[in-house]
């Protein structure tokens, strides 16, 4: 029997954001651009001006959180209306999201997929189970 793949498992992770009235946003996983974007970021805030910072965090932060599953348009008057636009609660939710990020590239099934993807590379073969 062939082998099968459902990539449902793939697209239905979420970050659920607990909003100060309750209700809950559901963050899909961030782009390729987006973690490139976000890795930037990390490298400014230890070398940066707060106050530009503060502004590049709130637009990734529109960006990353207008990536949701429940069709909120997140703009910058959104995050003020949900009290994140307080420099402390943006980086609280930046650093959750990064983790969130990090966690689905240390998913061990990603990694065993990446594994087997160097292997073929560097062999010519394809691996099998």
């Amino acid at each position: 029997m062939g082998k099968a793949i459902d990539l449902r498992q793939y697209q239905d992770d979420t970050l659920d954001i607990t909003l100060l009235d309750n209700s809950v946003l559901r963050v899909r996983k961030p782009s390729q651009q987006l973690i490139i974007e976000m890795l930037g970021l990390e490298t400014d805030l230890r070398e940066g001006d707060n106050i530009q910072l503060a502004g590049v965090l709130k637009d990734l932060l529109v960006k990353a959180l207008g990536n949701n599953k429940d069709g909120i348009e997140v703009t910058e008057e959104w995050l003020t209306a949900n009290g994140l636009d307080d420099f402390e609660m943006m980086m609280v939710v930046f650093q959750l999201y990064g983790e969130f990020a990090r966690s689905l590239v240390d998913n061990p099934n990603f990694k065993s997929l990446l594994s087997q993807t160097s292997e073929t590379a560097e062999t010519g073969t394809t691996t099998t189970s």
